[in-house]
């Protein structure tokens, strides 16, 4: 097989779990666009989704830097190299003598001396935008709502103006809950007659949908269960609102800059420090947390639903984080 010559190659990061996949969307987008084949490199095999939905030409899951690697990173040429691991200073080193004409990464002691071009890991922002940040000048950004609209173009699937809940996730301390979606569900039928609502679900929280039956909401619910990402970013381009836990397909409706309320746990008391890398804080959106450490359950349901009352009565809104005690006390938001 002929290997493909010149064109962009990304090495992404070593998160795999899919909400790391997802925000590497915009930046994919934005190379891809770039005279020459995109080709993502990842070290695990979920990386190889970019070519499914159409964001690379050919996805290589690479075992290591070695000398396996960096022969075929000499072999193809490529004009520019783009680095998402600034820990991994066997591929920093290995990249800077692969033969491209321009490498970027994040700054570390190495890469400052070799790369063509490094900014700071910046952790306190969006991990989108620190990926678009890195980029900057090698091609005109796309913007995040332009990314999804074109990953939802890739999909035949229609959509409805819903609520869209996403109740999913594969850690029990992120999800809020069973019982309080369904009643978030219950209350948004009480304010809105003709709400409907569309469940983003995995394979293995199809109850989600028995439970929205015995709540008396079946006529009004649709499930996309194990849908692919551009059917999701179909569903929730269309959305009335989004409400999700902390998981992959949430970040679908950050990048889309729909309405959107995320509900994130506390577990251990460092929430702010995920909700920095984690969540856009763009026009339309609110992140709410528990102020005080303990299980994300225990938010009231009545304040997921002012938020989301309040994203929808003015999507312009400065997006903020709320910091909430579980069920009495005061608010505070940053």
């Amino acid at each position: 097989m002929t290997k493909a010559r010149g064109g962009t190659a990304v090495f992404l990061q070593n998160r795999d779990f899919f909400g790391a996949m997802v925000v590497h969307v915009p930046l994919l987008e934005t190379l891809r666009r770039l005279t020459g084949p995109l080709v993502v490199y990842a070290p695990f095999e979920r990386g190889r989704m970019f070519t499914a939905i159409g964001l690379a030409d050919e996805v290589c899951v690479y075992a290591g830097a070695g000398g396996a690697l960096w022969s075929d990173l000499r072999e193809r040429k490529f004009e520019r190299i783009v680095l998402l691991r600034p820990q991994s200073f066997g591929l920093t080193a290995l990249i800077s003598t692969a033969g491209a004409t321009r490498t970027l990464g994040y700054a570390t002691a190495l890469s400052k001396l070799v790369f063509t071009r490094t900014i700071r890991r910046n952790t306190q922002i969006y991990r989108a935008r620190n990926y678009m940040d890195l980029v900057a000048g090698e091609a005109p950004p796309v913007s995040f709502a332009a990314a999804i609209e074109a990953l939802a173009a890739r999909s035949s699937a229609t959509a409805e103006h819903a609520f869209v809940l996403m109740p999913c996730g594969s850690e029990e301390r992120k999800l809020w809950g069973e019982r309080n979606f369904v009643e978030l569900a219950l209350a948004l039928k009480r304010e809105h007659s003709d709400a409907r609502f569309v469940l983003v679900l995995g394979g293995t929280e199809a109850r989600y949908a028995e439970l929205f039956r015995d709540a008396g909401l079946a006529e009004c619910t649709t499930s996309l269960i194990d849908k692919s990402l551009a059917d999701i970013a179909v569903a929730v381009r269309a959305a009335r609102a989004v409400v999700a836990n902390d998981c992959g397909p949430s970040h679908v409706a950050q990048l889309a800059g729909v309405p959107t309320v995320l509900v994130f746990g506390n577990w251990d008391g460092a929430a702010r420090t995920r909700i920095a890398e984690w969540f856009d804080p763009r026009p339309g959106a609110r992140c709410l947390t528990t102020a005080e450490p303990g299980s994300i359950t225990d938010l009231a349901v009545t304040r997921v639903l002012e938020a989301v009352q309040a994203v929808v009565r003015d999507p312009a809104t400065p997006g903020v984080t709320v910091a909430v005690p579980s069920r009495t006390g005061t608010t505070r938001r940053e």
